[in-house]
């Protein structure tokens, strides 16, 4: 994202251009607009607000509390409501990037988490909505191509990322504030290419574009790594988990299709084909989202009645957007509440592991882990 130099992130503001005539509207009363006004040509202003509002009439901001997608193209960041009701309003104020390759949020904080490969802000960044407040949370050791992917872990509030080199690609983990970094998985020969995280299940997957392109799935500290799709894929470029079915969903660009598997593997059922290039891919409840880059734009479907694994005829979301990259539904239920050893019921921020703690499946243990040296007890030397 490119440095703001008003207060409110997703605007730039030239204030010189509004020193230069005193009698400018904007310089009495903010122009009657309660967030941002914005100089315009002979004397007139508009109104804009901070990340997260939406305009209510010509002058005030309202804190849009509705559920939105997230569309990220390379370099901005939309919020566009969902429901024909809102069909020409905005969700928020769009964020500015100069070289973005993913986003994710948190719901609980009302947090956006961006990605971009390039420019000042390279690494990834924490935007809060309503407040506006942005925080770097990844700034620093990137391979050549920086970060492809990124999922956050809304219960053990870890954030998962794609670190990408020119001969080596790292799977790493860190907390969603950014401390305790830790590599989780580094490879030459594979391809890691899109992460998604079901921290019901406790799992973290990955699609992987190599040689042998597949689905991959690991416990969220990265231990029990296991293939559970191998077969009747060649070029995986998104994926999300429904944190209800523990289905995953994934685009495949050369097959021309959206695929799903369960959780634990099997034989992929094609969802729906003739999909010309898929770029990204969300889920809420029974609607599929996608963007498609092919087509400049973003399509939703839901499932056809009594048959879960057929989508229906999409429709169009919006068009005219290019160099799509990936969708998520900025809504509660898909990220749910869920019980976890790192949490304790008094501070759900208060981790009973020194630095990264992360549960797995089946166990009541927490399982902790050092960003560098060796866990004795409590406390991580070395």
């Amino acid at each position: 994202m490119s440095p703001k130099p008003c207060e409110f992130v997703g605007c730039t503001l030239n204030r010189q251009s509004v020193l230069a005539s005193l009698s400018h509207p904007c310089h009495t009363n903010n122009g009657n607009c309660e967030h941002l006004c914005i100089p315009r040509a002979f004397s007139q202003h508009q109104c804009m607000c901070a990340t997260g509002f939406t305009l209510e009439g010509t002058t005030r901001c309202k804190l849009f509390d509705q559920s939105f997608l997230l569309v990220a193209t390379r370099t901005r960041i939309t919020g566009l409501p969902l429901g024909e009701e809102h069909s020409k309003a905005v969700a928020m104020e769009p964020i500015s990037g100069t070289s973005i390759t993913a986003v994710d949020f948190e719901f609980e904080s009302k947090s956006i988490f961006i990605a971009e490969s390039a420019g000042p802000n390279r690494g990834i960044q924490r935007v809060t909505l309503g407040s506006g407040e942005v925080k770097n949370v990844v700034r620093d050791n990137f391979g050549s191509f920086s970060i492809r992917s990124i999922a956050v872990d809304w219960v053990n509030y870890n954030l998962y990322f794609i670190n990408v080199d020119s001969d080596r690609t790292h799977v790493e983990v860190c907390q969603l504030d950014g401390k305790h970094r830790k590599i989780l998985l580094s490879t030459k020969t594979e391809t890691p290419t899109s992460l998604a995280v079901d921290p019901i299940g406790r799992y973290i997957f990955w699609a992987d574009q190599g040689q042998k392109p597949s689905i991959q799935r690991a416990f969220l500290d990265g231990s029990n790594r296991q293939v559970i799709v191998h077969e009747h894929i060649a070029e995986p470029t998104d994926l999300v988990v429904d944190p209800n079915s523990h289905m995953v969903y994934w685009t495949d660009a050369k097959l021309d299709g959206i695929y799903r598997v369960r959780s634990d593997g099997g034989t992929p059922e094609l969802v729906r084909s003739d999909i010309a290039a898929a770029a990204g891919i969300s889920l809420l409840g029974q609607t599929m989202y996608w963007t498609d880059n092919r087509l400049d734009k973003v399509f939703a479907a839901t499932n056809r009645p009594n048959q879960s694994s057929i989508l229906l005829s999409p429709t169009t979301v919006a068009a005219g957007l290019t160099e799509l990259g990936n969708v998520v539904v900025f809504d509660g239920s898909v990220q749910p509440k869920a019980s976890s050893p790192c949490q304790i019921t008094d501070n759900l921020r208060k981790s009973p592991c020194p630095q990264l703690c992360f549960a797995t499946p089946g166990s009541q243990s927490p399982t902790c882990a050092c960003a560098r040296g060796v866990l004795k007890g409590r406390t991580c030397e070395g």
